[in-house]
């Protein structure tokens, strides 16, 4: 529609030049000190029109040839940066196929700035996949000097690749240049903490988790008790570090029955017999626990008869519990209460017969000189162990 009013219109303007050119007679006439030019209006008109025709288009014919070196830049960049784009496009395509070398060579094809931090992490992520790690740090560092703005990018790739590589140190030291941690980051760090085996720092971190909502209560929870119990670990001998780490740990945490294992553990490579028994009785009295139940009596206080008054006192709420039989079996014959030592073994093979009861009692009845029910004991022992 637009062609054909333009059309109409040429056409129209062609009919009103061609009857004005017809009846005009007017002349022009140039005037020079030796000569004098006279022409018709009509051609004066023609030659003016032609000369402003001439000299548009030598004007715009400079202007061209002036851009064509800039226009040639452009042309070059926009080129340089589809074939990155396509490059780009390769990687990522065969990263995820899982082909790492094609990955890795698309990715150092695409040198565009637009994509040249996703094709280092790309770069980098392959190469490790390969085991290329000077490769990786090679991308990682092209990443470092051409896009530093992309920071954040480049640690974390860095942080969780030398996790991969078990270089938790180094990782904890990329992680500590990011201005400032997300959820994932957080997690990363704590990921690294847990392998290099910072637990003070683990537990530092877990108010974060926790406000982040990073993780459900629960696996917080199972996460600080796990790291109290291995800092009691490493603490273990040491009384006066067991004591006090053990007294910053909350009460809801020390009555955890693994928790308070290892706390009595712990005091008792110091020899803090007291102090180990202590600690199972409260755990006990919360919650019921077999382990906790047999590490009670290693606990040989300076009071057998005391321990095991206590341990009996249990019996009213557990009167058929195998291994509180078992337990109360071993501290009488700790006392030197042979009879009621060998009932409570009796007692508890009645209920389950285990390995660890079966041998008990065929020692008790060695020590006292019942020789002819020993063996049968330690041949039921014998296979209950083989199972």
């Amino acid at each position: 529609m637009r062609a054909l009013i333009w059309g109409l219109g040429l056409f129209a303007l062609a009919v009103v030049v061609t009857l004005a050119a017809h009846y005009n007679t007017g002349y022009v006439l140039i005037a020079v000190p030796t000569h004098r030019i006279e022409l018709s209006l009509n051609l004066a008109v023609l030659l003016v029109a032609l000369a402003s025709i001439a000299f548009y288009v030598a004007v715009r014919a400079a202007q061209l040839a002036l851009s064509l070196p800039e226009k040639a830049r452009i042309f070059r960049r926009e080129y340089k940066r589809q074939q990155s784009a396509r490059a780009l496009e390769d990687a990522l395509n065969a990263f995820f196929e899982s082909r790492y070398g094609k990955a890795q060579r698309a990715a150092g094809n695409a040198t565009d700035a637009e994509h040249r931090a996703l094709a280092g992490v790309i770069g980098a992520r392959a190469a490790h996949e390969l085991r290329n790690f000077q490769e990786r740090d090679d991308f990682l560092g092209d990443m470092e000097s051409s896009v530093p703005e992309r920071a954040y990018l480049r640690l974390m790739t860095q942080a969780d690749l030398l996790l991969d590589e078990r270089r938790y140190h180094d990782a904890l030291s990329a992680l500590s240049r990011l201005p400032e941690k997300h959820s994932a980051a957080l997690k990363l760090e704590l990921r690294a903490h847990q392998l290099a085996q910072n637990w003070d720092s683990v537990l530092a971190l877990l108010p974060q988790l926790e406000r982040r909502r990073v993780f459900e209560p629960s696996v917080l929870e199972k996460l600080r008790r796990h790291s109290h119990r291995e800092i009691l670990r490493r603490k273990s001998g040491d009384l006066h570090a067991v004591r006090e780490y053990w007294n910053r740990i909350p009460v809801n945490d020390r009555l955890d029955a693994p928790v308070a294992l290892e706390g009595a553990k712990a005091y008792l490579a110091s020899n803090a017999r007291d102090d180990a028994s202590s600690i199972i009785e409260k755990a006990l009295a919360d919650q019921w626990d077999d382990i906790l139940l047999e590490s009670y009596t290693q606990c040989a206080d300076a009071d057998p008869r005391r321990q095991l008054e206590h341990a009996e006192a249990w019996l009213k709420n557990h009167p058929k519990d195998a291994a509180l039989l078992l337990a109360l079996g071993r501290m009488c014959a700790r006392a030197s209460l042979w009879g009621k030592a060998q009932s409570y073994l009796e007692a508890s093979i009645a209920i389950d017969e285990s390995f660890a009861a079966h041998l008990e009692l065929a020692r008790l009845l060695d020590q006292i000189g019942a020789t002819a029910g020993v063996r049968p004991h330690y041949e039921k022992a014998l296979g209950l162990m083989t199972r």
